[in-house]
């Protein structure tokens, strides 16, 4: 976890010496506001709370910003069950949607994505022999809804930190509750 910490730091103070670079360079171009053209994400939810255990969430988005309020995108995530014996994971491939309010460098923030689960594995017990199993498989649907705060550094980069709501519906429901730290680039 201090590893984290010190990595987002150690980009929250690079972000801050590019601001101020490109501020002293160009005041004309607004430098909070999400840039049109190709933007991704990677985001980490490093404890969510879960109807199937503790989990590690880590996800990257990729697509096309459209204006400063609209994005549209995909991509894929993992989820991890770190405190599961038989190594229990979700991977949903998803389609996401996020929009931005705010010029100024605190920004609100929301969206949500939709998707489908291209692997899972749970353990389970079996009602009739009462002992633990494990499922593997794929199908299933993935939501994401989202809100927080985006801290538009440049136009190119902007850190988010949004508490997150999953509901995961496969063979082993799950809902997730958490908060994802995030970089777009």
């Amino acid at each position: 976890m201090r590893r984290i910490l010190s990595l987002m730091l150690i980009v929250t103070c690079s972000m801050g010496i590019a601001l101020a670079q490109e501020t002293s360079t160009n005041n004309i171009e607004k430098t909070h506001t999400a840039r049109r053209g190709y933007r991704g994400a990677v985001e980490l939810a490093p404890f969510t709370l879960s109807t199937c255990g503790p989990t590690l969430n880590l996800s990257t988005t990729h697509g096309y910003q459209f204006s400063h309020n609209f994005f549209l995108g995909g991509g894929v995530a993992y989820y991890a069950y770190p405190f599961s014996y038989y190594g229990e994971t979700d991977v949903p491939l998803y389609i996401a949607i996020q929009s931005n309010i705010g010029e100024n460098l605190a920004q609100f923030t929301y969206g949500g994505r939709l998707g489908m689960i291209l692997y899972s594995k749970h353990e389970y017990m079996n009602q009739e022999t009462y002992l633990n199993e494990v499922h593997e498989g794929f199908g299933g649907l993935y939501f994401n809804f989202n809100i927080g705060l985006r801290l538009g550094f440049t136009p190119q980069y902007a850190m988010t930190i949004k508490p997150q709501f999953d509901i995961i519906l496969g063979r082993f429901p799950c809902l997730n509750i958490g908060i994802g730290f995030g970089f777009e680039f």
